[in-house]
């Protein structure tokens, strides 16, 4: 009887070991049974900055990621919540990377995906929900995981300054293949500055030209790859070359061949504009010097515009789309410099 027993209690344990086993899936998952779709929910991340860190020159920086689930995501614009009080933020931008270091770019091309410029507030709190300057649409594949750099940059803050940034509705959509944006994107080219006609002695370089604004609607960004110019000076001899800048980087230069007034800059890069957003890029000339055997003399005019006439030598293409895009802008036009 006893041995019964014993016996009894035995397999009563080993049964109930054997049920725990299971119930806590340490002999393995049954094949049969799948886990449920993961749920995406974005996190709705916030800057909320205390007024003693907030001073001139100040760099905020938070973090976050998103993963795609089972189907992947994407949303084609980030939402921002903007309260600020006595404050001037130079920059706010979102960055988009690959890996947990923040160093692999999310793009082949560049990993801002969001951007607001120098925005204030000079009173008491305020705040503004804002559409930010987005590129594309956002994409995160099934089963990836993005990591997302959100950096704010203070030019202006003093001790009743106020700052909190709310990052929202960033990924809330399942990706749907061959759903790309509307095919509403067009660039414009127009005058921003051009310095007041001056003078120059022959054998300048780099004497300052037009600044130009160069702009794309629509939802998806633009690649900029040429751009036609035209030459409105009186000699065109007197100009050797002129080149084409993205701040401190030279993209391009070009030069007018013969008695051909019109040419095309194939740029050195490329470069990108958001959709909704635009870029400043300037013209420099390099003038011809004067005196016997040169071509240039005093009182010859020099004027580099953009050239409106032959849109098909301003060339952009749609990095969601891959359409062709030609401007409809009309020609620039610059102030003349004048050789001394």
């Amino acid at each position: 009887m006893r041995t019964n027993r014993n016996l009894y209690v035995a397999l009563t344990i080993v049964l109930l070991i054997f049920g725990l086993i299971l119930a806590f899936g340490g002999c393995g998952k049954n094949p049969g049974l799948t886990d449920p779709p993961t749920k995406n929910t974005p996190p709705e991340t916030a800057l909320s900055i205390p007024n003693h860190d907030l001073y001139m020159g100040t760099i905020i920086t938070n973090r976050f990621s998103i993963n795609g689930g089972d189907v992947g995501y994407h949303k084609d614009y980030i939402s921002l919540f903007v309260g600020l009080a006595y404050i001037t933020v130079e920059k706010l931008e979102i960055k988009m990377y690959r890996d947990s270091a923040f160093s692999v770019w999310a793009l082949p091309y560049d990993n801002v995906v969001a951007s607001l410029k120098r925005f204030s507030q000079y009173g008491g709190l305020g705040g503004a929900s804002q559409t930010s300057e987005i590129m594309t649409d956002i994409y995160i594949p099934p089963k990836v995981t993005y990591y997302f750099e959100v950096k704010v940059s203070v030019s202006l803050a003093d001790s009743r300054s106020f700052l909190s940034i709310k990052v929202d509705d960033l990924v809330l959509e399942e990706f749907k293949p061959g759903n790309p944006p509307k095919r509403d994107t067009a660039i414009f080219i127009s005058l921003d500055t051009s310095p007041a006609s001056y003078s120059v002695s022959g054998g300048t370089t780099n004497a300052p030209g037009p600044v130009l604004v160069v702009s794309a609607t629509g939802q998806q960004d633009v690649e900029f790859r040429s751009m036609g110019f035209k030459f409105d000076g009186s000699n065109i001899y007197t100009l050797l070359k002129f080149t084409v800048w993205d701040g401190g980087e030279k993209i391009g230069e070009g030069v007018f061949a013969g008695f051909q007034k019109f040419t095309r800059v194939n740029f050195i890069r490329a470069f990108k504009i958001h959709g909704e957003s635009y870029k400043f890029i300037r013209v420099y000339y390099d003038i011809s010097p004067t005196g016997i055997g040169f071509p240039a003399k005093p009182g010859d005019t020099v004027a580099v515009n953009f050239d409106g006439d032959h849109p098909e030598n301003t060339v952009g293409v749609g990095l969601v789309t891959a359409d062709i895009i030609h401007p409809t802008s009309p020609s620039t036009n610059v102030s003349n410099i004048v050789i001394k």
